[in-house]
This record gives C-alpha cells, structure tokens and sequence, in this order.
C-alpha cells in the first residue's frame, strides 16, 4: 500500500480522535479503510475472463446507461471542505486526496466535482 494512502487515513483519525467519537469506533474505521482498500488493490488485476473491450466507435448513449450501475477499479480517497446542493446536484470543495486510475496514483491538494444524484 503507497505511503500516501497511509498518510490520508492517518490525518483523518487524526482528525476525527479531536473530535467525540471514542477510540474503538475510529480504531475499526481505521481497519475497516485498510482492509477495502487492500481488497480493491489485490482485486484490481483479476479480470473477469468473459470481459469484453469494446472499440471506442462502437460505443452508444444506451450503452453508458448500462455501465452506471457497474463496479469500476477505479476510486478517489480525500478530504472535504464543503458541499452543498441545488436540486438533483451536488457541487464539493475537496482537499488532500488522491485519485486511483488503473495502475496510476494522482495525489492532489484541492479540487471541486459535480456529482448528479
């Protein structure tokens, strides 16, 4: 596991231990962070055998309705400074995180989505 994801778990016990909650709950927080994020890493390479690569001109509107509800081996781990809601949206402020695209790791300091709900 990349010393970065260590050093984001570890500001936010830090974080949270300031905070009313008591130890046993942060200490299995803590473990239970750890444990997925080892199972997404060691599960990360173990491709389903009838998985099917789809050449980027064969892909369709329909398509895309069908992935949203998929799994995907990709995932982001940061902090948030604010969010807040208009409607069916959600717009975040994000910080000290880091983001998992295949084998790669992007770590950042601030950052901003859109997410539809």
């Amino acid at each position: 596991m990349s010393r970065i994801y260590r050093d984001i778990m570890e500001e936010v016990v830090k974080q949270l231990e300031d905070s009313d909650l008591d130890k046993k709950t942060i200490s299995m927080l803590k473990n239970r962070w750890y444990e997925q994020l080892h199972n997404r890493i060691t599960n990360y390479n173990k491709l389903e055998e009838n998985q099917v690569i789809e050449e980027e001109n064969s892909y369709s509107d329909s398509e895309e309705e069908s992935i949203k509800g998929r799994n995907t081996k990709n995932f982001m781990i940061c902090l948030y400074d604010k969010v807040t809601k208009n409607k069916h949206k959600f717009r975040t402020l994000l910080k000290q995180g880091f983001i998992n695209i295949g084998p790669e790791d992007y770590a950042f300091s601030t950052g901003t989505g859109d997410l539809d709900w």
